[in-house]
């Protein structure tokens, strides 16, 4: 009856534990996805967006510019103002300047229109006259408009009849009265190009905007260039257009189609443009959907591993007591002194677990983690730096590993072999296995050369574990740049060695329990290493059962500066 109620509440157990292990993992996994998805719309909103615009704008400049500076010069050209003010005489003339102009600065078309005859110039002669009331309803925009200049996407009849981007620029006489339009043109595959780039490098939509509220040019799947509709219509919202045409720059989200969108908008000045950068929300965290179920299933696995694990322990346990209970009823009077020891070694066992677990189980979460955007990054800088960072955290696990069978060891009643050692020797194979972690961190490492031969009477593994775990513990909470000194003062039977170093130092209160087990301090690794708190305690038993003792010298601010004795050889 007992065995079948035990079974039960091991069940229950196991169940109980089993769906706070689940819950847990699930909440855990779920608030990431959702941390996740805001950090990147966070990220596109504040970053990827304005860093898109800015490069853009740049390469629109470098594009736009020349020919912009091209046709303000033409239209304050003496001799383009001079010709059309005495009555447009010679023909040939204004077509050589024009052709010039043409062939020289690379342009697809070099072009006047005179306002009194409404004459259409170009570097192949005089085409027609314009209809500013028809066709040619630029002319009448341009002529009519606040700025100088205007530039506009549109079909070039008179020279490619492919679409074209025109630079027009206000000709005035010498008294400031208007008297045509004069500019460049050039074909807008670069820009096309350009734009086109940009999208596929950020993906994002791209398009221009004039400030009366038009579409000025756009690149898209779904979006006639020629059509210029109204920003409006394209935001489907005049509120959200009114907010953009009214500020020089703007950030703003909303929803379209059922879609959240990021849009950053900026006034370009110098090309009289509004300048629209928009990305899809949700497409941009589309991904982050696969984590999370990926995170759910690791979360279950794991879980149902850990019940396993767990459940299989709980049934040895129960079969260790069982078999153990007639001698505990024999022996009762000497468990009883006993009881108190066990207790205490029971907590220290489940805290030792409970430190393993979180310090293997951190660096093997990482590394994972790693893995999985190493599997999926392209980028050989990134997947270098992932690897390195996974290469740390399997050193962490090692060296945590190595404490753990450093403490095996100090329980066993048997001393290691104890011999004459080199103290040279010891220092030299420390020395080898820290300079590596030393430069990683840019710290020099000094060490005291003005000694002879000093035979130490200790044994080797224990020895340069002792050394090297006080030095790397220097490096570790060393700044980088810093310096960790080695220093050795022999006396007639004892050699002392001191390592110091240039870290944040300990505190009083804290001095106490620095050679304690699992001991954690409130001083950290300058360079996000770990520390399982068994090193130093490591060391002061090894020195203990060698007969030496360790101490430290440290005030908060001025580094710190452990030293140990062994015993001469």
């Amino acid at each position: 009856m007992s065995e079948k109620t035990g079974l039960m509440n091991k069940t229950r157990l196991a169940l109980m534990l089993g769906l706070v292990l689940l819950a847990g993992f699930m909440t855990m996994s779920i608030a990431g996805y959702y941390v996740s998805k805001a950090n990147i719309r966070e990220a596109v909103r504040n970053h990827e967006l304005p860093l898109a615009s800015d490069n853009i704008h740049s390469e629109i400049q470098r594009i736009l510019l020349p020919p912009l500076n091209i046709s303000e010069t033409m239209a304050n050209s003496v001799f383009l103002r001079d010709w059309v003010l005495d009555g447009e005489q010679d023909v040939e003339r204004i077509i050589d300047y024009l052709s010039r102009i043409q062939s020289k600065q690379g342009m697809t078309s070099a072009f006047l229109v005179s306002e009194k005859t409404r004459n259409y110039y170009s570097h192949k002669g005089l085409r027609n006259q314009i209809d500013p009331e028809g066709e040619d309803v630029w002319y009448a925009r341009c002529r009519d408009a606040r700025t100088d200049f205007e530039i506009n996407a549109d079909i070039d009849m008179h020279v490619s009849n492919r679409l074209t981007l025109f630079i027009n620029y206000k000709v005035y006489d010498y008294d400031g009265n208007f008297i045509g339009v004069a500019g460049v043109a050039e074909r807008i595959e670069s820009i096309e190009a350009l734009i086109q780039h940009f999208k596929s490098r950020y993906r994002k939509t791209i398009y221009f905007a004039n400030p009366d509220g038009r579409v000025a040019y756009s690149v898209g799947e779904d979006i006639d260039p020629l059509s210029k509709p109204m920003l409006s219509e394209y935001l489907a919202s005049k509120q959200l257009a009114g907010r953009i045409l009214s500020q020089p720059s703007t950030q703003l989200e909303y929803s379209r189609n059922g879609r959240n969108l990021l849009l950053n908008a900026r006034y370009l000045p110098e090309l009289g443009w509004y300048l629209l950068v928009e990305e899809d929300v949700d497409m941009s965290t589309a991904h982050l959907k696969g984590i999370l179920a990926a995170n759910l299933s690791v979360c279950i696995v794991l879980t149902a591993l850990v019940l396993a694990v767990v459940y299989l322990a709980g049934q040895q346990y129960q079969r260790r007591l069982l078999g153990q209970h007639e001698q505990v009823l024999l022996m009762a009077d000497e468990l009883e002194g006993r009881n108190d020891e066990l207790e205490r070694l029971h907590h220290e066992k489940d805290e030792f677990m409970k430190i393993v677990v979180h310090d293997l189980k951190t660096p093997l979460s990482g590394m994972i983690g790693m893995a999985r955007l190493i599997h999926d990054e392209s980028d050989l800088t990134i997947v270098y730096d992932l690897a390195k960072r996974c290469e740390e955290a399997g050193e962490d696990m090692i060296a945590l590993i190595q404490n753990l069978l450093n403490l095996k060891s100090l329980e066993s009643p048997v001393l290691p072999p104890v011999e004459p050692l080199d103290l040279n020797d010891v220092l030299d194979a420390v020395w080898a296995d820290c300079e590596t972690h030393a430069q990683s961190k840019a710290i020099r490492m000094n060490k005291d050369t003005g000694f002879g031969s000093i035979m130490i009477h200790a044994s080797a593994p224990w020895a340069q574990s002792i050394l090297e775990n006080l030095v790397s513990n220097a490096i570790k909470f060393s700044p980088e740049g810093s310096v960790v000194t080695v220093r050795v003062v022999s006396s007639k039977s004892l050699v002392r060695i001191w390592v110091e170093d240039q870290g944040p130092g300990i505190l009083p209160e804290e001095l106490g329990r620095l050679f304690q087990q699992f001991s954690r301090l409130s001083s950290r690794p300058t360079g996000g290493e770990r520390s399982s708190g068994l090193g130093l305690y490591v060391v002061k038993t090894m020195a203990d059962k060698l007969g030496g003792r360790v101490g430290v010298e440290s005030e908060p601010g001025s580094g710190s500066r452990f030293w140990v004795e062994f015993p001469l050889g």
